[in-house]
């Protein structure tokens, strides 16, 4: 039988709750992806803006060296087309800062308006043998680029009309790396050798994921949704089914944003996985 690929679910969130003397905040937010290791990926950075800007610097870094920086772009987004996107990037690439501002235009500049949307894409990849695990994305606090004789420390900040810099508050973000996630092609012309539960896909999810699991032999089947307590939330598979693999589509509309947890029953076979449901 093939084994599953390594695919990863990527989460990137940046939620800017920070305001200035004025009152002002808005809310910068990274788009959930999933990827493949080896390949490479993107994601959207969305901003959700108050009054008009007129540029970001955006640094960023990956707590781990699974995943590397590559590039930005502006394309698609809400950013008017006489602004540029250039980076910075320290030499593991796992640190990075995103400067987004009209470079070949002189004053006044054209203005990024609310309510926002997509700001830039950025594109990243992800080592070929990275493994499960939880990896930060944080900002500054901490000096971004260092040689012999340079040490600076970059904020998250926006620009106003009048030029004047604003520092919101920020929240790190995670990348959640799953490694055991069902392929289809697994299910063409074989017979799985022993029983298992598959990581859902997506994860997170909204409001629908797909929770695949395989058995070896024919038995009885209980597949269900419980809260962190271990409460039993619902039963979305329950019979007896023939050796083979198996798909159930979970909807998630009537629950609350957070985590949840899914158990089969199998025989003698029971395991538990985690998924969190993101609204």
């Amino acid at each position: 039988m093939k084994s599953a690929p390594v695919l990863l679910t990527i989460v990137l969130i940046i939620l800017v709750l920070g305001s200035s003397a004025q009152g002002f905040s808005d809310t910068i937010q990274i788009e959930w992806v999933t990827v493949v290791p080896g390949i490479d990926h993107s994601f959207s950075v969305y901003g959700y803006l108050d009054q008009p800007h007129t540029g970001f610097e955006i640094p960023l870094a990956f707590s781990s060296y699974d995943l590397v920086f590559d590039s930005a772009t502006l394309d698609d987004g809400i950013v008017p087309t006489e602004y540029e996107i250039s980076w910075r990037i320290r030499e593991d690439s796992t640190h990075f800062l995103l400067y987004i501002f009209p470079l070949t235009v002189t004053p006044p500049f054209p203005d990024i308006l609310p309510p926002g949307g997509k700001i830039c894409e950025v594109y990243f990849h992800v080592r070929d043998f990275a493994f499960d695990q939880i990896v930060f994305v944080d900002t500054a606090g901490y000096p971004l680029f260092v040689d012999e004789s340079l040490l600076q420390y970059f904020d998250l900040s926006g620009y106003d009309t009048t030029g004047t810099a604003i520092y919101p508050d920020f929240m790190y973000g995670t990348v959640s790396i799953f490694t055991d996630v069902y392929d289809d092609d697994d299910s063409e012309g074989s017979v799985p050798e022993d029983f298992r539960l598959y990581q859902n896909y997506p994860n997170p999810f909204n409001p629908t994921t797909r929770i695949s699991y395989q058995l070896p032999y024919e038995t009885d089947v209980t597949l269900e949704i419980l809260n962190l307590l271990g409460q039993k939330i619902e039963t979305i598979e329950q019979g007896i089914r023939q050796p083979g693999y198996y798909e159930i589509f979970f909807d998630g509309s009537e629950l609350k944003s957070g985590f949840y947890l899914y158990r089969i029953r199998a025989g003698d076979f029971t395991e538990t996985r985690k998924m969190l449901l993101l609204k």
